[in-house]
Order: C-alpha cells, then structure tokens, then sequence
C-alpha cells in the first residue's frame, strides 16, 4: 500500500513538474526589444502657386468697310492741286491674336477688292484698271499682318475705349510685295470697333505708273491709302 502510494505521488509530481517546464518553454520565447529608430517627420511645403493664365486667343472679324486711295493731282482745268479719290466697299478682313499677344500671321489678312475701284472721273479709272493697278490681272490687294505695335493686349476689350496703334505687314499690289506701316485709330463700345487706317508710299514701291492723262497735268509721287471699318471684337462662331 505504502509502495503504490508513493507511486502516484511521484507520477503526480512528474505531472505538474512537465506542464510547469513546457509553460516556462512557452513563454520563453524572443522577447522584441523597444525601437531606438526616430519616426520620420514629413516636412510639408507650401503649395506652388498656378501661373496667371494667359488671355484667351482673339480676333478682330472686319463686317464692313470703304477703302479709298488719295492721289494729289493738277488738272488742267484748275489753278490748284486736288485729291483725286477712289473707293471701293469690297474689303474683307481677319486678325487673329495669340494668347501671347502676337499674331496668327496665317490668318491674318485684309483683302481689297480693285476692280471695284470708283473715282469722279471714269477716265482716271480706266487707266488705273489698264496701267497703274492693272486689276484685271492683280484684281486684289492683299494686306497680311505681322504685328500690332502699341496695342493695348490683353486688357483691351474689357471695356469702352478709343485706341491708337501701328499695324504692320506685308502689302501684295500689282504682283509686288512689300512691307509698310499703317497708323490706326479704333474706338471700341460694346465688342464693336471702328476705326480708321492710314498709310502712304510711293508708285515705285509697288512698281507702278504714275498716271498720265491728257487732262492732268502732274501727279505727286505719293499714294494715300485710308481704310474706314467696322469689325467685332472675338465673334462666335
């Protein structure tokens, strides 16, 4: 009796001795040490400012107009010079500026129309249309802008204003190209312009006659051109 007690004592303590060892063991594993390594900061900079956006592209859509050429002349019939005028109502035009302020050069033109050319005296015109202009077969002037030198960009358009600024281009008559200069004067209301356009050369500049007719007796070496418009400030289209 003694001997089997003492067996169950020794089994019982084996027991609890194996589950207290495997507990120890269990828990006995890595233990994670602290992180000495410092978070990272994320440093916040201030938010880059968007450019000024740049004024939409324009144009400058002509709707009417007169074109006229000014020619000082002695007549035989006369003591004094006078301005021999001719006009036409056959203008049609186009400016196309970029958002820079420069111009669209290939769509900006202004185109004339001389066959159409009227003076006071038919016999003016003929020769103009024969020799001078030769219209029949240069039927058209043709004027592509490059830049206008002085034009209030972008602001223009914000508001009611008169305006005056040079335009500057390429001039095609009688076959010839050249560069001239106009002086322009506009007065802006309500998206309408109208204005007024100025330049003057010689008959050499574009290689033509000076008119010679029985009843002249001189010509001055000088061609006035005046362009009279209406136009609309950036048309929908």
């Amino acid at each position: 009796m003694k001997k089997a007690l003492f067996l169950f004592v020794m089994v019982v303590f084996c027991t609890l001795g194996c589950s207290q060892a495997t507990t120890v063991e269990q828990s006995s594993g890595t233990v994670e040490q602290p992180s000495t390594e410092l978070p990272k900061v994320t440093q916040s900079t201030p938010e880059a400012r968007s450019p000024e956006p740049l004024p939409e592209e324009k144009q400058i859509l002509l709707t009417g107009g007169t074109a006229r050429y000014l020619v000082q002349e002695q007549l035989a019939r006369l003591n004094f010079p006078i301005d021999a005028i001719g006009e036409t109502q056959e203008v049609l035009g186009l400016i196309s500026i970029n958002t820079d302020g420069t111009i669209n050069q290939e769509e900006s033109e202004i185109v004339v129309k001389l066959e159409d050319l009227r003076s006071d005296e038919s016999r003016r015109d003929r020769y103009l249309r024969n020799n001078s202009l030769e219209s029949s077969v240069y039927p058209e002037a043709v004027f592509q802008v490059k830049e206008l030198i002085g034009f209030n960009w972008p602001e223009f358009g914000s508001g009611n204003e008169d305006q005056n600024f040079r335009m500057l281009g390429d001039m095609t008559i009688h076959g010839v190209k050249a560069e001239i200069e106009w002086d322009v004067e506009i007065h802006f209301i309500d998206n309408v312009i109208e204005g007024q356009a100025r330049t003057s050369f010689p008959f050499s500049k574009f290689k033509m006659e000076i008119p010679s007719l029985f009843f002249i007796l001189s010509v001055e070496d000088k061609i006035r051109l005046e362009l009279d418009f209406s136009a609309q400030w950036n048309p929908k289209y």
